[in-house]
């Protein structure tokens, strides 16, 4: 049995492809969060690991929270990959654009790399081999959608490649007929669309990943290319079985793929604010009004079977989270290194660091705004490209990741203050802010956080 630290929400796969390993890799759907269940092989008696269980209740509707990213390297993808069509990445492009003017203050000196602030929360997992069939197997244990991605070592290589997505209580292959390679890499994250912080499930092996469909290459540098990013996957011995089984797990509650799949739809609900009850996984007959309530409301069938509602459910929730949240775009030249500035009470907080590619978008802050301003810095990694994106609002920021309260830790933690630009939102629930150099007056003049 192999345990895997996890991180969390909706979960994604990718695929290590392994060259002559003679595995065919399953088609690639959209989907859910895992956790790893146990699967003993044939003639041994039947051994489980507990997972940690993640609190049933849902969350209140919290404070805007950061997703941050580990920055990618820089390198080529291989010639013999064509990567898979890429998905839609930037929810937040729905909503309209804020072009306030980037005030260019001095060309930057050149800094120490900054990795991107700690992106998820940890999960578990586990994995065992099975003999049900000749394929590797992934099943999805929790209420969330998952995305997965897998990852095989070719000589001097990994080869990944993702997402597949895993709707709670339900299992799919992720390679198709007898395993040839070992070990495989795995990593998976929620689903963009649930609320709250990203989860994922993984482990410390970097790997290459990207936002949208992909395949890629990480070779012993560690480098990637252009739009993808680091991730930690979790090393899977399979000992050279020709079958493999992992499970995601998100609660000791939900013991089967059906409460699980009752616990999907739960989750789903309460992400559109449609039930605010326990996700327990009880499929009993309050369970059953509330998907006749929430088929009434949405205009569906009220016979449909209750998997095809919610596929219909994570369409809404995908709908309305490219509507709310805060999302930084990159319209310079060349990859800026981004920091938010927020101010809550009397307090001065900050984050960073985001690194976004030219002509890329990052969510920042994944819910529903509940503040008017918000404050931005940037700084462009090329100092041919002539900027750092600024102004008067004081904030605490260093050159590694970084969260802080400018008055309590900004001297103590080797921060220095720095001056950020202010974002008016309007009091819109989301918005996309451009770092560029077109300049515009729409923007209201705000507080001045000191």
């Amino acid at each position: 049995m192999l345990t895997i630290l996890v991180r969390g929400a909706v979960v994604s796969v990718c695929l290590l492809l392994a060259g002559g390993s003679g595995a065919a890799l399953a088609q690639q759907d959209q989907g859910t969060q895992p956790r790893l269940i146990p699967v003993t092989p044939e003639g041994e008696a039947p051994r489980r690991k507990e997972m940690r269980p993640v609190a049933d209740e849902p969350e209140p509707p919290p404070k805007p929270k950061i997703i941050r990213v580990r920055p990618p390297k820089a390198q080529p993808a291989p010639a013999n990959e064509t990567p898979a069509a890429a998905s839609a990445a930037t929810p937040a492009e729905a909503v309209p654009e804020i072009q306030p003017a980037p005030q260019v203050i001095r060309v930057p000196p050149a800094r120490a790399k900054r990795a991107a602030p700690p992106a998820e929360t940890k999960e578990e997992a586990s994995s065992q081999p099975t003999d049900a069939k000749e394929d590797y197997e992934f099943c999805n244990r929790t209420s969330f959608s998952v995305n997965v991605a897998l990852g095989l070592r070719d000589q001097a290589q990994w080869r990944t490649r993702g997402w597949w997505t895993i709707y709670p209580g339900d299992c799919k292959s992720i390679i198709k007929g007898k395993l040839m390679a070992t070990p495989h890499y795995t990593f998976a994250k929620t689903h963009f669309i649930h609320r709250g912080p990203t989860r994922v499930w993984g482990g410390n092996h970097q790997l290459c990943v990207g936002r949208g469909q992909f395949q890629a290459s990480t070779d012993e540098t560690g480098l990637c290319g252009k739009g993808l990013e680091l991730q930690g996957f979790a090393r899977i011995e399979t000992g050279g079985r020709p079958s493999w089984k992992t499970t995601l797990v998100e609660s000791a509650a939900l013991k089967t793929l059906e409460a699980a799949r009752a616990a999907g739809v739960q989750r789903i609900l309460f992400d559109l604010g449609l039930y605010e009850g326990a996700i327990n996984g009880d499929a009993g007959a309050g369970f059953q009004q509330v998907v006749a309530g929430a088929r009434t409301q949405l205009g569906y069938p009220a016979d449909e079977d209750v998997m095809q509602t919610y596929v219909k459910l994570l369409a809404e929730a995908a709908k309305q989270q490219s509507q709310v949240g805060l999302t930084f775009c990159n319209r310079s030249p060349a990859p800026l290194w981004v920091a938010l500035g927020q101010v809550e009470g009397e307090r001065r907080l900050s984050r960073g660091w985001w690194r976004i590619q030219a002509n890329q978008c990052e969510k920042v802050i994944k819910d529903r705004l509940t503040q008017r301003y918000f404050y931005a810095h940037a700084t462009s990694e090329k100092a041919s490209s002539k900027g750092v994106w600024g102004g008067p609002h004081m904030f605490c920021t260093r050159d590694s990741v970084f969260e802080m309260d400018r008055d309590v830790e900004c001297r103590n933690r080797g921060g220095e203050e720095t001056g950020f630009l202010a974002i008016d939102t309007l009091e819109r629930p989301g918005a996309v802010f451009s770092f560029g150099p077109q300049q515009s007056a729409a923007n209201a003049p705000a507080p001045v956080a000191q």
